[in-house]
């Protein structure tokens, strides 16, 4: 049996002061994953811009011995679906019919944009995975954080879900469940080279969500659609239909359909089963990433 085909689009700024780090460890994850096969990365807007994103990830690609991985520009904003990324995923929808898997950590333009140019884009997809979305307010103890990955393009985010069936979607309020505290993440990973890479990229975020948000650790939101994609029996299924409209997307908002409502899409909103072996298998999996020397001090 061969390898799953995979295309990553996210938004990664894994290094950048005061930015998101959990694209970037979704994707150290999944490279530790034998039976996953990454065809390509789509660098897209939402953390930050495009560009950066993608400058970032050639970065984080070139210190971890990996620019072997093709990596493409997504749009530079909500509609623009004349992108590399887009042109990309139409490609390798078509090249891998009914195999390709997309896993989507940022926002969702270039999806649409491959469905501009291959109608029956979405038909063709093994799986669809997205990190994002809210069912209730996120709200910490020191502030309330808004939703990011659904609402900067929100029409593309509903046109995505609505033509994907049961796409899978790890939304905030599963994820911020499961919370890393600081002391343990140094333990698990402060005795390995690639561990000590990932603790100097990744510090700063923990005294950021504690100071913004006052979250004693930290949520690994991007991680947690990356552990469901691969160990899906950490999790439990959860099929609702819903009633998704622009004016709730702007906010990130999945609306689900009130009694005697008809819905407009049906998804898989994913709950993890148990907090520990969840965590243990972040752990090991990033363990598994790489040998000691692919990774630069």
């Amino acid at each position: 049996m061969g390898k799953r085909k995979l295309v990553l689009v996210f938004d990664n700024t894994m290094g950048i002061p005061h930015c998101d780090v959990d694209d970037g460890l979704a994707l150290l994850y999944l490279l530790g994953r034998e039976e996953i096969e990454i065809l390509g990365l789509v660098a897209c807007f939402g953390n930050s811009s495009t560009e950066q994103v993608y400058r970032n990830t050639e970065k984080l690609l070139e210190e971890i011995g990996r620019r072997d991985i093709p990596l493409f520009r997504g749009g530079e904003r909500a509609g623009d679906y004349e992108s590399e990324g887009a042109e990309a995923l139409s490609f390798l929808a078509k090249k891998h019919e009914g195999e390709l898997e997309i896993l989507a950590t940022g926002c969702l333009t270039d999806l649409c944009g491959a469905s501009e140019r291959k109608r029956d884009f979405f038909r063709s997809l093994s799986s669809l995975t997205i990190m994002g979305g809210i069912t209730e307010e996120l709200i910490f103890r020191k502030k309330r954080m808004e939703e990011l990955n659904l609402s900067v393009d929100y029409e593309a985010s509903l046109r995505t879900l609505c033509s994907f069936p049961e796409a899978a979607v790890l939304t905030g309020n599963q994820c911020r469940k499961v919370i890393f505290p600081l002391k343990e993440f140094q333990e698990r990973l402060s005795s390995s080279e690639l561990g000590r890479y990932i603790l100097k990229k990744s510090l700063h975020w923990f005294i950021d969500n504690e100071e913004i948000y006052g979250i004693p650790g930290f949520i690994n939101w991007d991680v947690t659609a990356a552990i469901y994609l691969a160990r899906p029996e950490l999790f439990f299924d959860h099929r609702v239909s819903c009633r998704l409209c622009g004016e709730d997307l702007k906010h990130g908002f999945l609306r689900r359909v009130s009694p005697g409502e008809s819905g407009n899409a049906v998804l898989n909103l994913p709950e993890i089963r148990e907090d520990g072996a969840f965590r243990e298998a972040f752990y090991s999996g990033i363990s598994a990433s790489f040998s000691e020397k692919s990774v630069l001090d």
